[in-house]
């Protein structure tokens, strides 16, 4: 009929990997995502989240890697729903300057431990590495220091 279809045609890629011992998710989209976790149904177990977005560093490579300790085992009649944690994070964030296009990015490095209960979350840690970009270039660092993150979800009901 002539009409135009809504249709983008971008490639996505996923892969899984799920046993017993390692739960894994690849997903390459805008820009590749992987995640992982080993010893998922134990009470010790590694888990990490890691994503790319840009390819000009190692600094460009955003995740978090956390060895976490989980009160309830998976078959607990409570669930897995709290736990504790120590881990290391790259994080970063970047917006528009102005309308001609001009790009600013904080990239900051921490060891962090957090304390995790599903529905609130307490994260406190030091950042040991930070710089800002202005359009890809390094062009100074906020320092060094301490951070606390509080996060909630409220949960609705019928």
């Amino acid at each position: 009929s002539g009409a135009a279809w809504p249709v983008l045609p971008l490639p996505l890629i996923r892969f899984g990997i799920d046993t017993s011992w390692f739960v894994s998710s690849f997903e390459f989209l805008t820009g590749p995502n992987l995640s992982f976790t080993v010893a998922p149904k134990e009470r010790i177990r590694f888990t990490a989240d890691m994503r790319m977005d840009n390819y000009r560093d190692i600094g460009d490579l955003v995740g978090e890697w956390v060895l976490w300790y989980r009160l309830f085992p998976a078959e607990h009649k409570l669930g897995d729903f709290a736990g504790i944690g120590a881990g290391l994070k790259n994080d970063s964030i970047d917006f528009a300057l102005s309308r001609n296009g001009e790009k600013f990015e904080l990239q900051q490095s921490s060891v962090f431990a957090v304390l995790d209960f599903t529905l609130f979350k307490l994260q406190g840690g030091f950042v040991f590495d930070s710089r800002y970009l202005l359009d890809g270039e390094k062009t100074g660092s906020p320092g060094r220091g301490f951070f606390l993150s509080v996060q909630g979800m409220v949960p609705f009901i019928k």
